[in-house]
């Protein structure tokens, strides 16, 4: 125990004798834990997308509606061309393209499957499929208040039946928010990387260092 804390001495001794270590082992970590935990942060709060309608009636725009009110999309462009949404993309202004094709309302009208196309930028492969989920959420969304809306036109009365619904419950990162689940990662990680960084420079610094106690000297 004696030798430990004249070790311990002996660190704080060097630490004040070279003010470079400060910096090392302190204002270093935090600035990675900031730059790593809060800048490098995984969240797609906003998608910014251009809508291409070929369809232009009634049902593509109530589509679009729903895209235009939605809090996860920020519509920037309706573009007319498909060259249009092309060069948005290759200029890296957007991350989505919807596609309303043509027939869209028809298609629905005779009880046919209707098509949209989502383009996405998958240069950012974990925003891309971020934003592929959303899509999907809205499409699913809106057909079925289509559904029930064409059922109710025709009079048709549901029979009512029970129904299974799953409701999901975060616990600890209710937002999921990146930084939550990276920062003490991050800290972690840090830990042991200063850790060894300390080894390191105790071995290399104290080479030739003389301390109370000590019964051997090597030199520099």
């Amino acid at each position: 125990m004696n030798i430990i804390l004249r070790i311990i001495i002996k660190e704080f001794q060097q630490f004040r004798r070279d003010p470079k270590m400060f910096g090392i082992i302190l204002i270093s970590p935090i600035i990675q834990l900031v730059l790593l935990g809060y800048a490098a942060t995984l969240d797609l709060n906003v998608v910014h997308a251009v809508v291409l309608d070929l369809d232009k009636t009634e049902t593509s725009r109530e589509l679009i509606r729903e895209f235009s009110g939605s809090t996860y999309f920020s519509i920037d462009k309706y573009c007319t061309t498909y060259d249009e949404v092309y060069n948005e993309i290759d200029n890296g202004k957007i991350l989505a393209a919807v596609v309303i094709p043509r027939d869209f309302e028809k298609d629905i009208n005779r009880n046919e499957t209707a098509v949209v196309q989502g383009i996405f930028n998958g240069s950012d492969g974990n925003s891309a499929s971020i934003a592929s989920g959303y899509v999907s959420k809205i499409l699913i969304k809106f057909t079925g208040d289509l559904a029930t809306e064409r059922i109710k036109l025709r009079g048709i009365q549901r029979i009512p039946a029970g129904e299974v619904t799953s409701q999901s419950r975060i616990w600890f990162n209710p937002a999921l928010q990146s930084q939550i689940f990276m920062v003490p990662a991050i800290v972690g990680l840090l830990l042991s990387l200063i850790t060894l960084l300390l080894t390191s420079l105790a071995i290399v610094k104290g080479k030739g260092d003389w301390y109370p106690g000590a019964t051997h000297c090597y030199p520099r």
